[in-house]
């Protein structure tokens, strides 16, 4: 019976790190993406009111919703590389555990911010899903609010994630 357990456990501490890992290289393909487009919409713009002198009215308004879905990807991001702004000198000088301890509570604190977050994001995508975009008919609002939905699930992910790892090392440390 030990036997199967430990099989378990160490199929799952191999295949949950490359799911993770997954996961983390196509959110960045996604923002990369998101950031490509936004440069060709907005090369297109100028082309075309500058050079070709036709406006286009729906470049501006398409590059400011991808900027949208690009801003909370990139938040995503930078709560899974815990990249965000922290106290890390403060941090430092405490104990190892209590350094554990106060990540943990910043993640909680991070927690309590994004759940509203998500919950307000789901709201107005249900409110706009029959709304479209000023200057392009075929865009439901609802798909720019998804960017948020988006980007908030993920750093709740991540910050679970994280709370999970640090609460292990906690854990293992006081066992020893």
């Amino acid at each position: 019976m030990d036997v199967e357990v430990n099989k378990v456990s160490n199929r799952a501490q191999t295949t949950f790190p490359k799911l993770k890992e997954n996961m983390d290289k196509f959110v960045e393909y996604v923002a990369i993406t998101a950031f490509v487009a936004i440069l060709v919409i907005i090369s297109l713009q100028v082309i075309f009111r500058y050079v070709l002198v036709i406006p286009v009215s729906w470049t501006e308004e398409l590059a400011r919703w991808i900027t949208v879905w690009l801003t909370f990807l990139g938040a995503a991001i930078v709560t899974r590389k815990k990249l965000n702004v922290r106290m890390e000198y403060i941090v430092s000088k405490l104990p190892e555990s209590l350094q554990v301890i106060s990540i943990i509570i910043a993640d909680i604190a991070g927690l309590m911010f994004m759940i509203p977050v998500l919950i307000g994001s789901v709201k107005m995508m249900i409110i706009t899903w029959t709304v479209y975009a000023a200057s392009m008919p075929w865009l439901k609002m609802a798909y720019v609010y998804l960017g948020v939905t988006t980007g908030s699930t993920l750093m709740i992910l991540y910050l679970l994630i994280s709370m999970i790892e640090n609460s292990v090392l906690l854990i293992k440390r006081r066992a020893r």
